[in-house]
């Protein structure tokens, strides 16, 4: 593998940030054998500024407020009692989206002081992190469906012990691509068409069927509730309204559409283009100017900064949309405020019988000095 080979494979690998891993990196990938044309120095530091500026102002802060609203998301869905496969998806889809957003935003701060294995390392925990991220999305879309098409044997058919049967299975394979595509950019006597076909291979299969089956769900599922909603009014006939558990899990069902929506908005354009870059460096496709290079950078990062907004905001769309949520963080709050008085109560009353021993040490000193 040549020096120009891997400065160009840092920058597009694995659907993330490369090329910002180093500054020698960076400034080889505007050399004077990728890019004859390019000789202004001037130019250089205004591509890393501007790649700069939307990773520090804009990646890192969104993955760290992401993270805390991941946490939150997470001890608000750990209070729930009764099983439910769609919940324990979105607990897990906490886990797995604060992980990806911290391994990202170390990569992108401390990537200058990391040896190159431990950047492949990182690498590899971080695609299979985006990876558990979109599967677990769809395992939430799909438990849904069948809570909504067979509501009667829903039971029966997502039992806990199969819910976590496919989900070792989902991990498996995603730790399966990720390796696979490491291992086969760590191999040197790999020719650059070989591994762009790797690379394709991944992000077709892992993350591209992925959401595509996310949209046909989905759309199965918009049709199934509008069918059903029309049939039920003209059976009843106004005469009655759907309870409160009924509203629940239509919002919950509303929740999941936001969050599928928001992932197709932000990965398949972004894997499209990033799967154009990396055909560039296969030697298929060509830049015509730095320019046209430059701004191909830049637009790498908005998608990634796409992602990274994906992996941060379904929070937010919990607490819109979601009653389940909201009941279950008030729950949460108010299990806090018992935890603090408690505590309060406990350590006041340790202090009052510490002074009333206190007292009693006195009072026992004075009575003996009477007595002598």
């Amino acid at each position: 593998m040549t020096g120009e080979f891997e400065s160009a494979l840092w920058t597009n690998t694995f659907t993330l940030l490369f090329s910002s891993t180093s500054a020698s990196s960076s400034d080889e990938l505007l050399t004077e054998d990728n890019y004859k044309c390019h000789d202004n120095k001037k130019g250089v530091l205004a591509y890393h500024s501007d790649v700069h500026y939307v990773e520090i102002a804009g990646i890192v802060p969104v993955a760290f407020l992401g993270m805390l609203g991941n946490i939150i998301a997470l001890l608000v869905w750990t209070v729930k009692t009764k099983y439910n496969a769609t919940t324990l998806f979105l607990e897990h889809l906490c886990v797995w989206d604060s992980l990806f957003l911290l391994m990202y935003a170390t990569l992108i701060l401390y990537s200058d002081a990391m040896l190159r294995e431990v950047i492949y390392v990182t690498t590899f925990f971080i695609s299979t992190f985006q990876l558990m991220s979109v599967h677990v999305t769809l395992g939430a879309v799909v438990t849904r469906l069948v809570a909504v098409t067979r509501p009667l044997v829903v039971r029966d058919l997502l039992t806990r012990r199969r819910v976590y049967v496919v989900y070792v299975g989902i991990i498996v394979w995603c730790l399966l691509l990720a390796s696979l595509e490491i291992v086969a950019y760590s191999c040197g006597h790999l020719e650059k068409i070989t591994r762009w076909k790797i690379f394709v291979s991944k992000q077709v299969v892992g993350l591209i069927l992925p959401h595509v089956a996310l949209f046909v769900v989905n759309a199965y599922l918009f049709y199934f509730l509008r069918r059903h909603g029309a049939i039920v009014r003209q059976t009843l006939h106004g005469r009655r309204t759907p309870d409160s558990s009924k509203k629940a899990q239509r919002r919950l069902t509303l929740t999941l559409f936001c969050m599928s929506v928001c992932s197709l908005i932000s990965f398949p354009f972004g894997v499209f283009f990033q799967l154009l870059m990396e055909a560039e460096y296969a030697g298929l496709i060509s830049a015509t100017s730095t320019c046209d290079r430059k701004c191909s950078v830049l637009v790498d990062r908005v998608f990634h900064l796409l992602q990274v907004l994906n992996s941060s905001v379904n929070i937010i769309f919990y607490a819109a949309f979601c009653t389940n949520f909201r009941q279950l963080f008030l729950r949460r709050v108010q299990h806090v405020r018992g935890l603090a008085r408690s505590l309060s109560t406990s350590s006041s009353s340790s202090s009052s019988s510490s002074s009333s021993r206190r007292t009693m040490r006195t009072d026992l000193y004075a009575a003996e000095g009477r007595i002598l």
